[in-house]
């Protein structure tokens, strides 16, 4: 879901969608095309995942739980592009509402695990008072390349 704010004039009131619609669906396929190829936050969390864990627990929408483990030698992007695609994971049981145990991090719709001394990004956070709250910042930051290696040479 995508939501933009637009003007089809800058004076008048009453506008009418249905008397433009044609100005509008020109500006949603623009705002469309100019947010194709961006990243998700489903994306970042599995980045996330692969680089820090060889284990991985997902929650599902359904509420069921799916563990991902890191194959012998599967390297990082591999593990992530398997997280990504949301391959078939091993199911994962967990008594509800408990964090599996050693969380690191958690990348949560709603914030409705304890997870005490975890970093955690939630889009909507209640319920986390002992987590380390991350926002989109922190999640994208240590996601960036490392300067290149400058050699100076006489």
């Amino acid at each position: 879901m995508r939501w933009t704010d637009l003007n089809l004039s800058a004076a008048g009131y009453g506008h009418n969608v249905a008397g433009s619609a044609d100005e509008v669906a020109a500006l949603g396929a623009a705002m469309e095309s100019a947010f194709a190829g961006r990243v998700t936050l489903w994306e970042v969390a599995c980045w996330h995942a692969a680089a820090r864990a060889a284990d991985v627990v997902v929650r599902r929408r359904d509420g069921s739980l799916r563990r991902y483990e890191r194959r012998p030698g599967e390297d990082v992007e591999a593990f992530a592009a398997r997280l990504t695609a949301r391959a078939a994971g091993q199911p994962f049981a967990q008594p509800s509402g408990c964090p599996p145990e050693g969380t690191d991090l958690a990348v949560l719709v709603s914030g409705d695990l304890g997870l005490p001394g975890a970093q955690v990004y939630a889009l909507h956070p209640y319920g986390l008072g002992a987590a380390r709250l991350l926002d989109a910042a922190d999640l994208l930051s240590v996601l960036a390349p490392a300067p290149a290696a400058v050699t100076v040479r006489h």
